[in-house]
């Protein structure tokens, strides 16, 4: 019969209780005590070539426990004074891996058996399990200059439970961390430049199981350095690197990076680009609308102007690129599309139905659209907008236009509310030649945005930075003689 899942097995029935008719018994004829104890509450865990039993002793006449497997052919005795608060747990090692049946028998002082014993299955695992085990794989390295390095992996396995991270400290010690399988990430604290990192998985082939499996190790070399993850992802993922000139970085404030990255195509065609990067998600951080004298009227200024008129009156301004396509005439700086400041609405419509916008919203929030089919009642949603041109990435797929190449700046940001701020220079062949539309798709699609548009290019790409004594300087090599004056332009500001 069954109790709590597991057997009881009719055990070694002694002869008992023979009766003499009408005869008195005498020393030599009484029967040994047959008792119904057993170990209640028997639990089987599996291991490393071993099992952990557990029980409870709860019949005070027995005195000790027989464990026997292998079809009674090897055993263990085990003692009634080794429970702990009435409870048993014993390890048996040794075992090869398979499915084992345990039969427990008690017995009492006299070495009397119980009428029953209780019996449990247990499968246990060893070098064939262990043989079987994978490492997950490597999605990215991250390792940036001057940062904690960062590994990327691909979900967990079944089964898998943690990774183990070593590496070598810049001080020589040897570190070793444990990642749980939920993360899918980790940092590596004070890692000693161009020394191999190794990981394997751990794995319980079942939640209960007594001891922890490894998989083998996997070393990775030492990887290669970028100045941050925007020019790693461009090199790496843009389809266009040939070979990188040179790439730098620097923070600007607490999520704002500036970036650039100098390279050749493959057909020995030379780029360079400029990003900003501004992490959203810091409270402190948005972006805002420029225009000519900060004020509301359409005109022209360049974008170094806006931003020093928009700082000087009491904005934190970090850096900044110019924004929407605009005519000359009739009225000059008069912008393409949208234009809305501080949740002040100064224009609000588009010169063609196909033109885009950016966005920050009054959460805080980034999106890009078409204007035209974003309905009116949506537009007391929005705070800060400049048009654009053509989209470049929708739903985190890249487009493709044709057109030439040019010196372009464009916009993007990614689920996680970062934004992208990048500049392209062109028209030299020697240092930059531009881009066309599905070139500046590649690039910014690299970095993993989900939305990106297109903004004004060719002589009116600039990008503007502060320096650290508070002035600003243009970070771009413009394309004409001097610095365009433009519509409008896009600000990241510290937010008050």
């Amino acid at each position: 019969m069954r109790i709590s899942n597991v057997t009881i097995w009719p055990g070694l029935l002694l002869a008992i209780i023979l009766f003499i008719s009408c005869t008195k018994k005498t020393e030599e004829d009484k029967e040994p005590l047959v008792f119904d104890g057993y170990a209640r509450n028997l639990k089987a865990y599996t291991g490393n070539n071993r099992a952990k039993l557990t029980f409870t002793v709860e019949d005070d006449n027995i005195d000790y426990f027989v464990v026997s497997w292998n079809n009674r052919n090897q055993t263990k005795t085990i003692h009634r004074n080794e429970a702990k608060l009435n409870t048993i747990e014993t390890i048996i090692d040794g075992l090869n891996e398979g499915t084992y049946s345990f039969e427990i028998l008690a017995y009492d002082k006299a070495n009397n058996p119980a009428v029953a014993s209780v019996g449990i299955q247990v499968k246990v695992y060893g070098q064939k399990y262990i043989a079987s085990l994978q490492n997950r794989e490597v999605k990215d390295l991250i390792f940036i200059y001057k940062k904690n390095p960062v590994i990327e992996w691909f979900g967990a396995l079944t089964g898998e439970i943690a990774l183990e991270v070593n590496y070598t400290e810049s001080t020589g010690n040897p570190v070793a961390l444990r990642v749980p399988s939920s993360q899918k990430s980790v940092a590596l604290p004070a890692y000693q430049q161009n020394t191999p990192v190794s990981y394997r998985s751990l794995y319980l082939p079942v939640a209960t199981c007594i001891d922890t499996f490894y998989s083998s190790s996997v070393t990775i070399p030492p990887p290669t350095y970028y100045a941050s993850v925007a020019t790693k992802n461009i090199i790496e993922k843009s389809g266009l690197v040939s070979q990188v000139v040179s790439q730098t970085a620097s923070d600007i404030y607490d999520g704002v990076e500036f970036s650039t990255l100098r390279f050749q195509k493959q057909n020995n065609e030379p780029l360079s680009i400029f990003i900003l990067q501004a992490n959203l998600t810091n409270s402190k951080i948005t972006l805002k609308t420029l225009m000519p004298n900060n004020g509301t009227q359409f005109g022209l200024q360049t974008v170094k102007e806006m931003t020093e008129h928009c700082n000087n009156a009491g904005v934190q301004v970090l850096a900044a690129v110019n924004g929407d396509f605009f005519e000359w005439s009739p009225v000059a700086g008069r912008p393409w599309g949208p234009v809305f400041a501080g949740g002040t609405i100064i224009k609000d419509h588009t010169k063609e139905s196909w033109l885009s916008y950016f966005a920050i919203k009054k959460d805080g929030k980034p999106q890009i659209g078409i204007f035209s089919e974003l309905p009116v009642s949506k537009h007391i949603d929005l705070r800060d907008v400049v048009g654009a041109s053509n989209r470049l990435v929708i739903d985190n797929v890249k487009t493709s236009y044709g057109d030439t190449q040019e010196p372009r700046t464009m916009v993007g940001y990614t689920d996680n509310q970062m934004v992208y701020l990048v500049v392209v220079d062109g028209r030299n062949l020697t240092y930059s030649v531009g881009m066309n539309y599905t070139e500046l798709s590649a690039i910014i699609h690299s970095m993993g945005v989900s939305q990106a548009t297109n903004l004004d290019g060719g002589g009116s790409s600039t990008m503007v930075i502060k320096e650290d004594n508070n002035t600003f300087k243009i970070a771009n090599r413009y394309s004409g003689s001097t610095p365009r004056a433009v519509a409008n332009g896009l600000a990241i500001v510290v937010d008050k």
